[in-house]
């Protein structure tokens, strides 16, 4: 197993760990910490509703020292299914809302500037106090703390508010349906809401309520007078919701305009819509759990499905060559053609030296380093074209070279490495060296091509491979799907098969298979790289001369083990005159002052890596100029019940 497909395994087993995370209730997000929400209400026989909120904060550093405490007090909520009277609004009692702030259990509110939207105050910033986003029916409380640093740790801050005409009455029944909050800035532990009623003599059975929320929760009806609702693990975006439904004699004085007297509005039809809500809720939950297991076992399957389209369309043939090491040249191709194979349809930088270094090799190019001093870095040489050679024997891509070098950047038989480095400070000559380049590459890549290395069949083997993707798509679908129609939150699933279906397609676009023969090639110039890298510490290797060593450099170039093969050749293949009378480029510099081994190769690839240097800082220079415009500058271009109420808290 390949360390590409180990990894990819690995990658399958994120998402189940998003997953499991998931389902036990644990957050990503705010590093802000609410322990603990409670809400005390009062309703009275006037219908209005009187609320103290206790918001305990775990604020993780002093970054945070402004909070906004949002209330929505419009009696519909947006896209309300039954039926509406616009007459029938609450308001919110600007002259009884207020805000104490303690921190540690010590009551620090006159350190605490406070600001109120309907005084149109600002809000630290310079902004009126508003909320967020503004609306109507919505009012804020700001608070800011004078010193920053008594908001890390742990801050309380108790709410007190009034919403008049929150009751709103029917025929048969009086209403209470109300969203406390609908986003704060932490996942909330744990909370409670207290309801207390006005004094009645009425039975429990007489007193219905229904919670709506995301999470999970209980309502215990203590008595006619008083109903406690709790629940935890509250997120960042869910609201605390609730229908109550009374005897109208609890509430003889409510206002006129909170009078609604339908037909489409009473206790019966109240009752079958909450259950009609609840048997909607049910099935989306159940829904949206039947989703979540298939997107685990989804995850599962396409494990077993990868390591299935790993062995029948990734996993290399078994070669019949199994040696360590090959100690001849494996075959005639070209570097350029090798490194096609090696690297898997890749032509890299390397290949350009290593193409120069075979024509040199083969005296298609003479080295003339006359004058020059071995010790500098950057000496001058001038690669001189040796007209008499018969050129028609060369490939395409090594024609190409001498077509690039000569008779583009030379603009004759010769070139020197400082031609090659400075050719392409000009915008022109970096395009047409870039386009040069670009020619070399393909063509060198349609020389590999015409060998028998890939697959033939591969293209058919990756459409089957994509075709399993279906598995996790047909999930995420689903899971898009309804939660777009039905208003459910399968972000968890989604997540989920949405992982697993992008790492599976990209694993599958990243399939390249050798075939048997070029497997069998592959193995062998592997082997003949393994060599290279270690003859050095064969004591029974005899040493060729210098004619067969530069030919095997030419592909230690390509192989990127060059620099290696020259630390073993310096000790295991001195040269002597008659050793630099055969060579072509590893005797460069011979008994002149700082000669050493690899010199000429060296100097090659540093030249043109110099050359592309220039080309890119030429070209980006030249774009981020013509971005720039006429600025005469460069640069930077281009389920719920539908209650009323709502808001939310805001730190930062």
């Amino acid at each position: 197993m390949t360390k590409k497909l180990i990894f990819y395994v690995m990658f399958l087993f994120f998402p189940i760990l998003i997953a499991a995370v998931g389902s036990s209730g644990l957050s990503f997000g705010s590093n802000i910490v609410i322990d603990r929400y409670d809400a005390d209400i009062t309703l009275d026989q006037n219908g209005d509703m009187s609320i103290v909120e206790t918001w305990d904060m775990d604020y993780p550093s002093a970054e945070y020292w402004v909070r906004f405490r949002d209330f929505g007090y419009g009696k519909y909520a947006d896209g309300y299914p039954l039926y509406m009277d616009f007459s029938n609004v609450a308001t919110f009692d600007e002259s009884s809302a207020s805000v104490r702030v303690f921190k540690d259990g010590v009551d620090i509110t006159d350190d605490v500037r406070v600001g109120f939207s309907w005084d149109y105050d600002v809000d630290e910033q310079g902004f009126f106090v508003e909320c967020y986003p503004s609306r109507s029916y919505c009012e804020s409380i700001f608070t800011e703390m004078d010193d920053h640093a008594l908001s890390e740790g742990k801050v309380t801050f108790v709410y007190e508010y009034k919403i008049i005409g929150a009751i709103t009455e029917y025929t048969d029944i009086s209403e209470l349906n109300w969203r406390l909050f609908e986003y704060a800035e932490g996942k909330i532990k744990e909370a409670s809401v207290t309801v207390h009623l006005p004094a009645n003599a009425h039975a429990i059975d007489d007193i219905y309520v229904w919670g709506h929320s995301g999470a999970a929760g209980s309502i215990d009806i203590v008595s006619a007078q008083q109903i406690d609702m709790s629940l935890s693990n509250i997120g960042t975006k869910d609201y605390i919701e609730f229908r109550i439904l009374a005897p109208r004699d609890l509430f003889p004085n409510v206002d006129l305009i909170n009078k609604v007297y339908s037909a489409e509005m009473n206790l019966a039809s109240l009752i079958a819509y909450e259950a009609e809500l609840a048997e909607y809720n049910n099935l989306r939950i159940t829904i949206a759990q039947i989703l979540l297991y298939v997107a685990i076992a989804s995850v599962v399957a396409m494990g077993f499905v990868t390591v299935y389209v790993y062995r029948k369309y990734d996993k290399e043939y078994e070669p019949r060559f199994q040696a360590e090491f090959y100690r001849d040249l494996p075959g005639e191709e070209s570097p350029a053609e090798v490194s096609y194979l090696y690297y898997m349809r890749k032509i890299n930088d390397e290949d350009v030296t290593a193409t120069l270094l075979d024509l040199i090799r083969r005296k298609f190019v003479t080295i003339d380093y006359t004058g020059q001093d071995m010790i500098d870095a950057d000496a001058d040489f001038r690669l001189i074209r040796v007209d008499a050679a018969d050129r028609s024997t060369l490939r395409p891509h090594e024609q190409q070279i001498m077509h690039w070098f000569f008779d583009v950047i030379g603009a004759g038989s010769s070139v020197s490495t400082k031609q090659i480095e400075n050719y392409g400070k000009q915008i022109r000559n970096a395009e047409r060296f870039q386009s040069e380049a670009k020619q070399f590459v393909r063509l060198a890549k349609q020389a590999g091509a015409e060998h028998d290395y890939f697959e033939k069949s591969l293209a058919a083997n990756k459409t089957k491979a994509y075709s399993f993707a279906l598995i996790p798509g047909s999930v995420l679908a689903a899971s898009l799907l309804t939660g777009a129609f039905l208003s459910m939150d399968n972000t968890l699933a989604a997540i989920v098969t949405g992982i697993v279906t992008i790492g599976y397609l990209a694993y599958v676009a990243t399939i390249q298979k050798r075939s048997v023969n070029g497997n069998e090639s592959f193995v062998k110039w592997r082997a003949f790289r393994n060599f290279l890298v270690g003859f050095g510490n064969m004591k029974d290797y005899p040493m060729p001369g210098v004619t067969v060593w530069e030919h095997y450099l030419v592909y230690a170039t390509s192989l990127k083990c060059a620099d290696k093969v020259m630390d073993q050749l310096r000790i295991k293949l001195p040269l002597d005159d008659a050793a630099v009378s055969q060579s072509t480029f590893m005797g460069v510099g011979y008994r002149t002052r700082g000669f050493y081994y690899g010199y000429a190769l060296g100097r090659f690839q540093r030249s043109i890596t110099t050359a592309r240097t220039n080309v890119t800082q030429t070209i980006v220079a030249y774009n981020a100029q013509k971005a720039g415009g006429s600025g005469h500058g460069g640069g930077f271009g281009g389920g719920s019940s539908f209650g009323g109420g709502g808001g939310g808290g805001r730190s930062r």
